[in-house]
C-alpha cells in the first residue's frame, strides 16, 4: 500500500509541473510567434579575425544568432628587426598582434642610402690607368656596407707622352748595318 501511495503522489507532482507547461506551450494548430529575448549569455565578442555574434532565445527555447559588428583586424604592435635592411637589400622584421598575439612577418626597405669611407690600401678596387687617347681615373671613396664605388677621381690623358710605339729591329750583320725603326703608337695608332 505505501508504495502505491508513493507513486500516486509522484504522478501527482508530475501532473502539477506539466499543467503550466501545457498551458504555456503554443497550440500546433495556430503558428507560434516568436518573441525574441537577447541571450548576452551566449553572444560572442568581435575578434581580429571574426565578426561579433548576437544571440537571442524566445520563451519556447528556439534561439538564433545575428553578426553584429566586424571583425576588428589585427593591432599590429611595433617591428622586431630580424634582419636589418642594407643600402641595397631589404631586412626582414616580426610583429605581433597585440590582441591575438599572431605573428607576422614584414620586409623592411632597403634604406637607399650609401655609407661613404675612403679606399685604403687594403681594398681591391677598379680603376683605369690613363693613356695617350683616354682619361683614366682612381676610386677614392667605397659603401662601407655593400662596396659599391661611391666616387671616383679622374686622371686626366697625357696626350704624346705616353705613346708605346711598336718598335721593328734589324740586327748588323758583315754586310748591312742594323736599325731600330718606331712605328705607329699602340694605344692611339
Amino acid at each position: 500500500m505505501k508504495k502505491l501511495l508513493r507513486v500516486l503522489v509522484i504522478a501527482a507532482l508530475l501532473v502539477a509541473i506539466a499543467i503550466p507547461c501545457f498551458a504555456s506551450a503554443p497550440s500546433t494548430d495556430a503558428p507560434h510567434t516568436h518573441t525574441w529575448v537577447r541571450d548576452a549569455e551566449n553572444d560572442k565578442a568581435a575578434t581580429c579575425t571574426e565578426a561579433e555574434v548576437v544571440a537571442y532565445k524566445c520563451e519556447c527555447s528556439a534561439t538564433r544568432t545575428e553578426k553584429g559588428a566586424a571583425a576588428l583586424g589585427h593591432a599590429w604592435g611595433t617591428v622586431t628587426v630580424d634582419t636589418e635592411p642594407g643600402c641595397a637589400t631589404d631586412g626582414k622584421g616580426t610583429r605581433k598582434c597585440t590582441r591575438c598575439q599572431a605573428e607576422d612577418t614584414v620586409t623592411i626597405p632597403a634604406t637607399g642610402k650609401h655609407v661613404a669611407r675612403p679606399v685604403t690600401a687594403a681594398d681591391i678596387t677598379e680603376g683605369k690607368d690613363p693613356n695617350c687617347t683616354e682619361d683614366g681615373y682612381k676610386v677614392t671613396e667605397i659603401c662601407k656596407v655593400c662596396g659599391k664605388v661611391m666616387a671616383t677621381e679622374v686622371i686626366p690623358k697625357t696626350p704624346n707622352a705616353n705613346h708605346v710605339p711598336t718598335i721593328k729591329t734589324v740586327e748588323s750583320t758583315c754586310t748591312e748595318k742594323g736599325w731600330n725603326a718606331y712605328d705607329t703608337c699602340t694605344r692611339c695608332s
